[in-house]
């Protein structure tokens, strides 16, 4: 017996923010519980003023109290900060106005500052800084700068920023590698908006240069649509079997669909519900396992059924048998930040996905989403993965469970 998952919704935000799952109830339908992972390799990235670091991942629980079903990373980034004081310190202000009469070049590279300076904490980070070359001996402009002092060490940081129609080439790397050379750079990035051609991804990693794309999935300028690789595996009741053993003689019913719904009863005479209610009751607060197999299970010891006038006292169980099932497909994200274009890491202070509903990507009506039989061997390494379990309830209102 295989039982449909219901309409169910998920999100989940970074920094820490805990949205309810909302789900279309319908008595014939299962409600479904989610357990997001994330591999280490694959965290939310903070980008270091100036070693440009990976942080540490941020590992994803799922929490289910009474009727909500929510995400929450169990470490949260301090994200809140004083936007109009940060942009003092960068030289700009909050004059909208003035920044929608600025050229686009110039609003990108105000964007691309106020991401950076967003990600960069105590650092300095100045807008069109002007530092004098140790070979040229004259003043270079320098489109974002950012310094920081550890310990007895000055660590300086530059970044240009390049508005271009087409991907920025080898010409301008090569130029860019001049001028931080000749500011003595510690470290030198471009932040293009159109990416970069190959040879000139090549180039700047010669030159120790990094190359990132500017993401914003929210703005008008630049909008890009970012998805990320996801795996989804649901686990559900695939098959059971019964089986009665009487402590006397017995009567019991032929079918398997009336043994299925024999109503039980426990010594002192309480409503245990039908085979299967206590099954989907077991399953649902997992005391039966959600690996996929065979797993024997004990329904009832020493319990009265009653069927044709005659009550028997039986000792019930079931051999039940769990199904496992594999979707695989792109996950829209909503964020602003940079993509690593050497290694396609995403550099952000928050990322929010979008919603998932298990259902109809079961039933084929998400675009792009597959049913595997395989997660083995995979062409494409994912992300996110996501486990849910199928939840039974076959009471009116959402049975109380814990997440797979």
């Amino acid at each position: 017996m295989e039982n449909t998952p219901g309409s169910c919704s998920f999100t989940s935000v970074y920094p820490l923010d805990e949205r309810m799952l909302s789900r279309n109830d319908d008595s014939t339908t299962a409600p479904v519980a989610l357990l997001l992972h994330v591999p280490d390799r694959y965290t939310f990235i903070l980008s270091s003023c100036f070693c440009w670091a990976v942080a540490q991942t941020a590992n994803v629980k799922t929490k289910i109290s009474q009727r909500y079903f929510m995400a929450a990373f169990s470490h949260r980034a301090k994200a809140d900060y004083n936007r109009r004081a940060m942009l003092q310190q960068i030289g700009g202000h909050l004059g909208e106005d003035d920044n929608n009469n600025e050229p686009k070049w110039k609003r990108f590279e105000r964007l691309v500052c106020e991401i950076q300076s967003g990600l960069t904490g105590s650092a300095k980070v100045v807008l069109n800084d002007s530092i004098v070359g140790v070979d040229s001996k004259v003043a270079r402009q320098i489109d974002i700068s950012i310094r920081q002092q550890i310990g007895q060490y000055s660590i300086l940081v530059v970044i240009d920023c390049k508005d271009h129609a087409d991907p920025i080439d080898v010409k301008g790397v090569e130029e860019f590698a001049g001028l931080a050379h000749d500011v003595r750079a510690n470290k030198g990035a471009i932040i293009s908006s159109n990416g970069f051609t190959e040879a000139a991804k090549s180039v700047a990693k010669n030159h120790g240069i990094d190359t990132f794309r500017l993401l914003d999935t929210e703005g008008v300028d630049w909008k890009t649509y970012v998805t990320i690789p996801v795996l989804l595996e649901r686990s559900y009741l695939k098959s059971f079997s019964m089986g009665f053993k009487g402590v006397g003689p017995f009567r019991l019913p032929s079918s398997t669909e009336a043994l299925a719904n024999l109503d039980l009863r426990s010594e002192d005479g309480k409503n245990l519900g039908t085979v299967k209610q206590v099954l989907h009751s077991k399953w649902d607060k997992q005391e039966i396992p959600h690996e996929a197999g065979v797993h024997q299970v004990t329904v009832g010891l020493g319990v009265s059924a009653e069927f044709q006038g005659v009550t028997s006292k039986l000792d019930v169980s079931a051999s039940v048998v769990v199904g496992r099932k594999y979707y695989l497909g792109p996950l829209p994200i909503h964020v602003k930040g940079f993509e690593n274009v050497q290694t396609g890491a995403i550099i952000t202070k928050e990322l929010r996905t979008d919603w998932i509903e298990p259902s109809k990507i079961e039933r084929g009506e998400v675009p792009g989403w597959t049913e595997i039989t395989n997660r083995e061997g995979l062409s494409i390494e994912v992300m996110f993965k996501m486990d849910y379990s199928d939840l039974y309830n076959d009471k009116p209102g959402l049975r109380e469970g814990v997440g797979s």
